[in-house]
């Protein structure tokens, strides 16, 4: 991969608009949808056997998946326009493990006690998904922006927005486990080992314009999915 993630399989699936009238608005445009899925090569392995992060910052079960829709009129169906969505899912970026035991349904989680060790994994983990999707090289020193491509889709009214903080944080880190438990236990470590992250770091890029600083950069949600999507209130999520 031309990223550095080292993809190494993708699902492909494709979702035609055709003709459809429901496909259709008012001034009769019509989609193709396609939505492409890619799991990395690094830190492989099952479920269970394989979780959390290694001392790189690369995640077990990770996987990027991007939608892409090309707008077409639907007489000549010449395209008009393309728009891409890029999300990315994981283990939680921290040193943990839960080994499998035919036994016990939840196996137990355990988290590595050592916080500089935890840091240091968190922080690359971190680092690296700015570099690749963001377009900014934290690993630098200074920080910057990492090529031509970057810079130019940064320049203008773009860079104009985020330099006065009206956009919204570069990365949003979306937790879905559990509050309670071991569950809750991991939740509340991965909140705490990166808001020390984005304290220690704090200032990084605060002298690198137009390079963000680090703690304006990343934001961490935690939406207990099974506790608000109870009673199979599935769209909720």
């Amino acid at each position: 991969s031309k990223k550095g993630k080292g993809l190494l399989h993708s699902l492909f699936s494709t979702n035609p608009s055709g003709s459809s009238d429901d496909a259709k608005d008012a001034e009769g445009l019509v989609y193709d949808q396609f939505l492409i899925s890619r799991r990395s090569r690094f830190r492989a392995g099952t479920r269970f056997t394989r979780r959390g992060a290694d001392s790189k910052g690369s995640v077990a079960n990770y996987a990027e998946t991007e939608q892409i829709i090309f707008v077409c009129f639907s007489g000549d169906f010449q395209l008009l326009d393309v728009h891409s969505l890029v999300q990315t899912r994981g283990s939680i970026p921290l040193l943990w493990s839960s080994p499998a035991h035919v036994t016990i349904y939840r196996p137990k989680v355990h988290i590595e006690t050592d916080p500089l060790s935890q840091a240091r994994a968190l922080r690359a983990h971190v680092f690296e998904q700015l570099k690749i999707y963001c377009g900014y090289d934290y690993f630098s020193s200074p920080p910057q922006i990492v090529d031509d491509f970057w810079k130019e889709a940064f320049s203008g009214e773009a860079l104009t927005r985020r330099k006065s903080g009206s956009t919204p944080s570069l990365l949003t880190i979306i937790n879905l486990i559990d509050k309670h438990g071991d569950q809750g236990k991991l939740g509340q470590s991965l909140d705490s080992v990166l808001q020390a992250v984005l304290d220690i770091h704090s200032n990084v890029g605060a002298k690198s314009e137009p390079v963000p600083t680090l703690k304006d950069s990343v934001k961490h949600i935690w939406f207990d999915f099974h506790a608000e999507c109870r009673k199979v209130k599935w769209w909720l999520g």
